[in-house]
């Protein structure tokens, strides 16, 4: 594909370089020459400097010839009209990332009117992620794959269910399952069949649709009825009052406490349909004297450090599905071992959804990152892929590494086992550990890694 991005910051930066790596021909284009985000060269990456008021053309291509143009600018207006101008210009395909959750909303009701084929924002991505959590009982947010006929669920083993000490490959009750992670002792790990499920563990468990509501049905891990609709907002930015406005219209009931008592009027009139105060946000107290009771705490604020601070004191405080806004890749593997039940990574989310969006059958993908060893990948194999042609026990995968799924191009869903013989096009869900990535591609995939392609997935 042709792809043509307009912006000079980080996300521009790191949608380029995945892209690139996927073997497409990019074009990134900016108003100015100094980026805030280090700069890469690769012979299918083409940067220009446009000063948007004068016009512009591609000296290597046609603007027709442009598949996708995505627009992310850090200002909206931006965004929206310079997108425009590149649509009448014969780009084909046009994804706007907003910042202001109101002005998404009338872009997503109206469209086609502005000639914007796809619209995205944070905060709705955010609320979304939000939104699954709470409806899943506080696991992991499950993800799906192919229009939701491939499901990741999480489980919480308990003595009284009969699993316990007990190897995976001796357990009945996930036939048709496969088990791609196990959290315990504050450390997520890639399990093998000889793997003994102990009393605690967080089972992450991949399946057909049908046979994860199977398991579901059986194993429930209870826990009293709560009110699920009533969350706590702490923020000190525009990110909590974005927040608040995408999850009041999921039908949330929010109560949005900031740190700044000027903007207190001014909030109240935007949020009318939530409850704002004002605190301080780090002070123990705020939490000790919270009377009302929360299905879940939102810190998200523009500090990561700060975010978990706040949840550590929530915690503490007595409060229960604490999930922390954490922008910095830096702070996932420290945060494992913190009562936080769920990471909100806004960046990583935005990107995911532009690449899902763009992509169609993806290449190579992180859909979601368990932990800060363990991530889920999703990739096709290429004609010329070496694992074309191997049975997966013949394979030699490394060592922490799962394949979860695959579906055939004909769509055909497999959940395989060692017989499983990799065919061209297979679109393979594979669960690693991040250390085996390199390894990992440099097995499965059509060419060798770019040299900076593990530095592109550290980031997450």
């Amino acid at each position: 594909m042709k792809i043509c991005i307009l912006g000079n910051n980080s996300l521009a930066w790191e949608l380029a370089e995945i892209l690139v790596i996927e073997g497409n021909e990019v074009f990134l284009i900016h108003s100015t020459e100094k980026p805030d985000f280090p700069k890469i060269s690769h012979r299918r990456l083409y940067e220009y400097v446009w000063s948007y008021d004068q016009d512009f053309k591609l000296k290597e291509r046609s603007w027709t010839e442009i598949d996708v143009c995505v627009a992310l600018t850090d200002n909206d207006e931006k965004n929206i009209l310079q997108g425009n101008i590149l649509k009448k210009r014969g780009i084909q395909q046009l994804v706007v990332s907003l910042e202001n959750y109101e002005t998404y909303c009338e872009i997503v009701e109206k469209q086609h009117s502005f000639q914007i084929d796809i619209c995205m924002n944070e905060a709705a991505t955010m609320a979304n992620t939000v939104n699954k959590f709470i409806e899943e009982d506080g696991a992991i947010p499950g993800e799906t794959f192919w229009n939701g006929e491939v499901e990741i669920c999480r489980h919480t083993i308990y003595y009284d269910q009969g699993l316990t000490d007990t190897a995976l490959k001796d357990t009945d009750e996930l036939k048709d399952l496969i088990a791609i992670s196990i959290y315990r002792k504050n450390e997520f790990f890639v399990p093998q069949g000889s793997t003994i499920l102990r009393n605690g563990d967080k089972l992450y468990l991949m399946g057909r649709k049908k046979d994860i509501l199977r398991f579901k049905t059986k194993f429930r891990d209870g826990g009293e009825d709560r009110d699920r609709k009533k969350l706590w907002i702490l923020s000190n930015g525009k990110r909590g009052e974005e927040l608040a406005k995408a999850l009041i219209a999921k039908g949330y009931s929010i109560k949005l406490t900031i740190d700044q008592k000027e903007r207190l009027k001014d909030l109240r009139i935007k949020l009318s349909d939530a409850f704002v105060d004002t605190g301080t946000l780090t002070s123990l107290s705020l939490y000790q004297d919270e009377e009302d009771t929360f299905h879940g705490v939102i810190c998200a604020t523009d500090n990561d450090e700060n975010n978990i601070i706040m949840g550590l004191l929530a915690h503490h405080a007595g409060g229960h599905q604490i999930m922390t806004v954490i922008s910095n890749a830096d702070y996932d593997e420290m945060t494992e071992g913190l009562p936080i039940s769920l990471p909100l990574r806004p960046r990583l989310g935005i990107l995911n959804d532009i690449l899902r969006k763009i992509r169609g059958k993806g290449r190579i993908s992180v859909h979601q990152v368990l932990g800060g060893n363990t991530e889920v990948l999703e990739m096709t194999l290429q004609k010329d892929s070496p694992g074309i042609g191997f049975s997966l026990k013949n394979l030699k995968l490394p060592y922490g590494v799962i394949i979860g799924s695959l579906q055939r191009k004909d769509g055909k869903i497999i959940i395989p086992d060692g017989e499983t013989i990799l065919e061209e096009d297979d679109c393979l869900i594979i669960f690693c550990s991040s250390e085996k990535r390199k390894e990992l591609i440099d097995l499965l995939y059509r060419e060798q890694p770019l040299g900076f392609f593990t530095d592109v997935f550290n980031l997450y």
